[in-house]
């Protein structure tokens, strides 16, 4: 077994930032600031608080809070009390949430006062971060040791599962110190930088984006849950904020670049004006297309660093992509392992594959963690005894994704060999959702996969097979009901964009579902009778509709309809919002489509702010094309 040195923890590289420079400003979250000293003054407060409730190492602490400063502080007054965090999405159905809850029997919950009713969990056992704030920062006595070590766990988090239930990942502390001290070397980050932080505190992307700037001395730029759905929103907190580090998915920069074609020169030019100098990509694959045109938008050149990894691991390589990269089709190559760890192209018989030869990468090291919680089985067909060593205890992480060596030795990604896929960026097993639409009692086959038909749009569609055949009214109460169900119990990002009732599954001659048959889902307007559609009754709504039309693709628009029903998500409703503003002269915010998602609901809020502005909308500027809106 390969022997690693002592390495420094994070907390220890953050309290050095507070000493040598305590009054610089550590997070800054829509102008609330904290600087060095006051967050870790505000962390130990909280940290002794917990102590005094009987948080001890391995201790599992939940958190359930909106993105804000509260969530900092909570994550690091619960490390520094010696314990583990769960992070638990406040906008996850409450029937996942209690499910977290209730399979970690976490000792503790830290919320909000205004979340409380979406958590079942005691009264007794919760620590309200923001109402009880005051009496906590009053706290005056000092941190009790914790006698924490390396090999505590330092948090678990949720990922889908293939069972039909989200599945705990633990991980321990020594992995979150290798991983951002590993990284660190990699970026050379200072304090004269500012991150932005984009991902959710429910995804392992965020260990790397909080901790890796709060142990350099740099400021964290801490983006809204309505910036973070909006591509436009970011560059703007870039190009406003100075960022200089901007880590986020391949897929914001498509739909941030769609937004740009549609902007006039001038204001393209400015809004990419800015410091940024390292531009990450993470959590999935990126085409070298798409990096093509990135690169194309930017005068400067800033670094760009293909960063790859798993819940499991953290991180697993990184790729620095040269300037003279010119890799015309596929996937960028996610480069090489972290020093800290080794990688594995392994055949089915576990032997080691040549240059260009695919097989599955495993992980072994100093990054892989205990494992799935409550889960020896699923933990023992993941993590295996290394077949490659006679070492006895070292294991290697089954990744399930295959891949080879490049003849510069860099790993190339070339797809899955399970049912897993990513969904901007967001891991999802098919099967968990297949579960669920299992559950309502007309559904007698389902399966749902992952298709991109369009170039990096990648989306869920759910083929069912209903016990009856349904007419077209009864198709639509159907879908209506499978949408109902999925909500109810599963993220949104796991919602299908369509739904596909079909008579049969097709099957191949030895008796498999044949995938490559799966008919492309028909838009709306190929399945639902016109007698159905409301059509818009005002100039307004058929603007809206226009809109509608153009990005969704669907030429039956009615006043009923959901745009996230038809197949919208949040990053075309950035579009939808975009578009808004410039047919309308109306700003609305982005949460306005998720408050009326329907054509009728978002029209009645775009008249309501013409008619408070006295602008008529007949003395809008009409003379556009429809396709041009």
């Amino acid at each position: 077994m390969k022997v690693y040195s002592d390495i420094e923890s994070i907390l220890n590289l953050f309290e050095l930032q507070v000493q040598k420079q305590p009054e610089a400003i550590a997070i800054n979250y829509q102008g609330e600031l904290l600087t060095y000293r006051q967050l870790n003054n505000q962390a130990n407060h909280l940290a002794i608080s917990l102590q005094k409730r009987g948080v001890v190492p391995e201790v599992l602490v939940g958190i359930c809070a909106e993105r804000s400063l509260d969530i900092v502080i909570g994550i690091l007054g619960i490390l520094k009390a010696g314990a583990a965090f769960v992070p638990l999405d406040p906008s996850y159905p409450k029937e996942r949430i209690a499910c977290i809850i209730e399979e970690t029997k976490m000792g503790l919950l830290i919320t909000q006062n205004h979340l409380i009713e979406k958590i079942l969990y005691p009264e007794k056992s919760i620590l309200l971060i923001d109402t009880e704030c005051p009496q906590i920062t009053a706290e005056d006595e000092v941190l009790l040791p914790t006698n924490v070590t390396s090999e505590n766990l330092a948090y678990i988090m949720y990922t889908s599962g293939s069972t039909g239930k989200p599945k705990g990942v633990q991980i321990t502390r020594s992995q979150v110190d290798y991983y951002v001290q590993a990284i660190h070397k990699l970026l050379n980050l200072d304090a004269h930088d500012i991150y932005l932080h984009t991902a959710s505190f429910s995804f392992s992307s965020s260990i790397r984006q909080l901790f890796l700037p709060l142990s350099q001395g740099a400021q964290i730029i801490l983006a809204s849950s309505d910036d973070t759905k909006n591509p436009l929103s970011l560059l703007r907190l870039i190009q406003t904020q100075n960022i200089t580090v901007f880590d986020t998915l391949a897929s914001i920069w498509h739909y941030a670049l769609m937004a740009l074609e549609e902007m006039d020169k001038r204001q393209r030019e400015h809004l990419l004006d800015s410091p940024l100098r390292l531009l990450l990509f993470s959590g999935e694959l990126l085409t070298s297309q798409l990096l093509k045109k990135v690169r194309q938008a930017f005068k400067t050149s800033p670094r760009i660093i293909n960063l790859y990894g798993q819940t499991e691991t953290l991180g697993v390589c990184a790729y620095e992509i040269p300037g003279k990269f010119n890799q015309e089709e596929g996937y960028v190559p996610v480069g090489y392992p972290y020093s800290h760890h080794q990688c594995y192209i392994l055949n089915p018989q576990s032997q080691p594959l040549g240059i260009r030869e695919i097989g599955e990468l495993y992980v072994a090291g100093a990054s892989l963690g205990r494992g799935y919680l409550n889960d020896p089985n699923l933990t023992s067909q993941r993590f295996i005894s290394n077949p490659l060593t006679n070492n006895l205890g070292e294991q290697l992480y089954k990744t399930g994704d295959l891949a080879r060596y490049l003849p510069d030795r860099t790993i190339e990604i070339v797809g899955r060999q399970d049912f897993q896929i990513k969904i901007r960026g967001i891991r999802v097993e098919l099967g968990e959702i297949e579960s669920t639409l299992r559950l309502h009692s007309t559904v007698k086959s389902v399966v749902v996969i992952g298709r991109e038909d369009k170039p990096d749009d990648k989306r869920l569609v759910a083929y069912i097979v209903p016990k009856l055949l349904e007419s077209k009214v009864n198709q639509k109460t159907l879908i209506k009901e499978l949408s109902q169900l999925l909500k109810a119990k599963l993220p949104d990002y796991m919602m299908p964009s369509s739904f596909v009732l079909l008579d049969t599954l097709p099957i191949t001659p030895n008796g498999k579902i044949d995938y490559d048959a799966l008919p492309i889902p028909e838009t709306p307007d190929n399945w639902r009778e016109e007698t159905l559609v409301v059509k818009p009754r005002t100039a307004t709504e058929e603007r809206l509709a226009t809109i509608w039309t153009t990005i969704l693709g669907i030429k039956q628009i009615g006043i009923d309809d959901n745009f996230f029903e038809l197949g919208g998500h949040s990053l075309l409703a950035t579009q939808v919002i975009s578009r808004i503003r410039e047919a309308f002269n109306v700003e609305l915010p982005l949460l306005s489509l998720f408050e009326a998602p329907t054509l009728g609901e978002l029209s009645d809020r775009i008249e309501t702010i013409l008619w408070a502005n006295s602008t008529p909308l007949a003395s809008i500027q009409t003379n556009r094309e429809e396709g041009e809106l």
